[in-house]
């Protein structure tokens, strides 16, 4: 897997390729590079776009430049966990033997407060490359740093939508399956399958589905976690605690799993993205903010779910644990045997 290390550093500033070319270089900007010698493709961006910061903007259009040593080629969406872009790093095209292009997505102050789940996962994944294990086909081979994300891919993932009602069960059905994984080898689930800003399960240049959001907020801990958490060396820490750090409070249902929650958050996901017009996210945005309103969710939701499809499955697992790998096989073959192979009405 990429471990995305920075092989060296500048011995001074003098040394980053390019920095006669730019002279002059005022202090504010030199000083700012001095302090940034250990990462060379960010002093490549702060020296090519003159801005002492890591984040770089066009001041008259906004418009993003690069971030953290990345430069944009095209910008691909914002939202509540950050913003996210198709580039390369400052310093790629000196080195046609690696693969340029990478989806990065910078992290906001929100998603910043649950990345302990996203390192302890990815920290789980490198542990079974690292044995030879194979890993799910779903997941990516991402990189996590503290303050953003990235992933290696030839172009820009691309979305899908109705009618092609077989491709979505389909996708589904790997979802489960990788879920079914994940509580089996990690101890997490996925619950946020995405909203506004698309799926976030969609199609690689080969077609092949591809998770794409490994935001902590959006993983919650299952029973299984701590067992694999405790017995399996060198894990990162686990700092993400319940009703500890302050902007937790309140969100419970984001750190330790709960069956109802990730069960209402997988029908309303599927209600959503089926009816232009739907409430569903709302209802979904709802179930986050305290864990006592599940109870009345209960009680409401089964009157709101419209398609066969979320009914149909409501009536067969409201009563299964959905922490459990054994529950997302189930549900696995059962779209594969009711849905996905009559092509879904």
């Amino acid at each position: 897997m990429n471990e995305e290390l920075e092989a060296f550093s500048y011995a001074s500033v003098e040394d980053i390729p390019g920095y006669k070319d730019y002279l002059p270089v005022h202090n504010e900007l030199r000083d700012y590079l001095m302090r940034q010698l250990d990462r060379p493709s960010l002093c490549r961006q702060i020296l090519e776009t003159r801005i002492a910061s890591k984040i770089a903007r066009n001041e008259e259009t906004g418009d993003l430049i690069g971030a953290y040593g990345w430069k944009c080629v095209k910008f691909l969406g914002k939202g509540k966990d950050g913003f996210t872009f198709y580039g390369h790093r400052y310093g790629d095209n000196d080195n046609p033997n690696i693969n340029k292009l990478h989806i990065v997505k910078v992290l906001s102050a929100y998603a910043e407060s649950y990345h302990n789940h996203t390192e302890i996962f990815n920290a789980f994944l490198r542990k079974y490359f690292n044995a030879g294990q194979q890993l799910h086909p779903l997941l990516l081979d991402a990189t996590i740093k503290k303050t953003y994300t990235n992933y290696a891919c030839k172009r820009p993932f691309t979305k899908f939508q109705p009618p092609d009602m077989k491709a979505i069960y389909n996708a589904l059905k790997q979802v489960c399956s990788m879920n079914a994984w994940c509580i089996e080898k990690t101890g997490f689930v996925f619950w946020d399958l995405g909203y506004g800003n698309g799926r976030n399960f969609m199609l690689n240049h080969n077609k092949r589905f591809k998770w794409v959001d490994y935001g902590g907020a959006g993983m919650v801990r299952c029973p299984s976690f701590r067992d694999l958490h405790k017995n399996t060396k060198g894990m990162p820490v686990l700092t993400l605690l319940n009703s500890i750090q302050e902007p937790l409070r309140g969100k419970e249902n984001l750190v330790e799993g709960n069956s109802d929650f990730v069960m209402h958050q997988f029908l309303l996901n599927y209600e959503y993205h089926c009816n232009p017009k739907s409430t569903a996210d709302i209802y979904a945005s709802m179930l986050q903010v305290r864990k006592e309103i599940i109870g009345d969710m209960n009680k409401m939701l089964p009157n709101y779910y419209n398609s066969n499809f979320t009914r149909d499955i409501y009536a067969k697992f409201k009563v299964c644990d959905w922490l459990q790998h054994s529950t997302w096989k189930e549900l696995e073959n059962y779209i594969e045997e009711n849905w996905e192979r009559k092509n879904g009405t």
